[in-house]
């Protein structure tokens, strides 16, 4: 067996590799495609509100010569917002840099943060757009013969075009479907499915697959993993299915979930507040570095922090499918 030798002084076996490192990342984040970004200049305001008026046929509008027109009115109500804090911080040690071989630990752990921050977000997000008390009528608790895991006397594909009939009542066509990634193993094998494909598909029916069966511009697999921290890992989005309406950044070529201000009205599923003119950030995110209070230390402190909120502004413009599978 052969051996390895170090001279004296001229080097260690346990020196760690400067060009790999071992390291968890996390699945596609949907947060953004429910809840896109909306910049706004202060912490905390109110939204304009409209009524249903545009809808309704309510007025004669037919008038004699010399005749005033008849009158009409709109209900115009307001929701609040608030962009709390949300904010993780570290300390690394000198001596840890100093060891540290593949790169700026300062900067990796920042990342780490950054991350954490998002998963959070994230986990917001799901619980928001999961619960089936903030959608009103426009939700349905599967089970028994009705779970999409049910080959034999579910329907997916119905089950989804009633839906969107409840969505384009708001006068907006549902563009947006994400799956739990239960759902998506499911319904991607689902033979109501297959049954579209067997002429033209051959190999994985994926994503963009879906989207043309279902008849939305995108589906979106919400794959997302939470650690337990007892050795067991789960999906934040849970096996459900989430229906929406997301109104297109008009300042990113219509892209859904794109950051950026929208037309002056309009009905999406959600939105992210983001508090651009938080203090000592950059558009509400902030990185702040210092060496720690205590010099005998001899430690940097790192925190990062993003002021934001989810919102659900407009339930009547999703439709939630708690529970889709078994």
């Amino acid at each position: 067996m052969a051996t390895s030798v170090v001279l004296p002084l001229t080097g260690r076996l346990d020196m760690a590799l400067s060009n790999y490192a071992k390291g968890y990342r996390n699945n596609q984040d949907v947060t953004d495609l429910l809840f896109p970004r909306l910049p706004v200049i202060r912490q905390t305001d109110r939204y304009w509100v409209f009524g249903r008026e545009a809808q309704q046929l309510t007025n004669n509008t037919l008038r004699a010569p010399g005749s005033p027109s008849e009158r009409t009115s709109f209900k115009l109500s307001s929701n609040s917002y608030f962009c709390p804090s949300h904010a993780l911080s570290a300390v690394v040690a000198d001596e840890e840099k100093k060891s540290y071989t593949i790169g700026d630990l300062n900067q990796t752990t920042v990342e780490l943060l950054q991350t954490k921050l998002m998963l959070d977000r994230q986990a917001r997000a799901a619980a928001l757009a999961t619960n089936p008390a903030n959608y009103g009528a426009n939700t349905q608790t599967l089970s028994a013969g009705s779970l999409w895991s049910d080959y034999v006397n579910s329907d997916p594909i119905v089950a989804v075009e009633t839906a969107k009939e409840a969505v384009i009542t708001t006068g907006s066509p549902a563009n947006l479907l994400v799956l739990g990634y239960d759902v998506y193993k499911a319904v991607r094998n689902h033979p109501k499915i297959i049954e579209r494909f067997k002429y033209s598909q051959i190999g994985i029916i994926g994503a963009q697959e879906l989207a043309t069966v279902f008849g939305v511009d995108k589906v979106v697999v919400a794959a997302s993993i939470k650690d337990n921290g007892d050795g067991t890992q789960t999906f934040i989005w849970g096996k459900n299915a989430i229906l929406a309406y997301v109104a297109p950044s008009v300042m990113n070529a219509g892209v859904i979930g794109a950051e950026g201000q929208v037309a002056p009205k309009d009905i999406s599923f959600g939105k992210s507040f983001v508090w651009t003119d938080a203090p000592l950030t950059i558009d509400g995110y902030g990185v702040i570095i210092a060496r720690h209070p205590d010099a005998t230390a001899k430690a940097d402190l790192l925190g990062v922090d993003w002021y934001s909120t989810e919102n659900i502004t407009a339930p009547e413009a999703g439709y939630l499918f708690a529970s889709a599978v078994a």
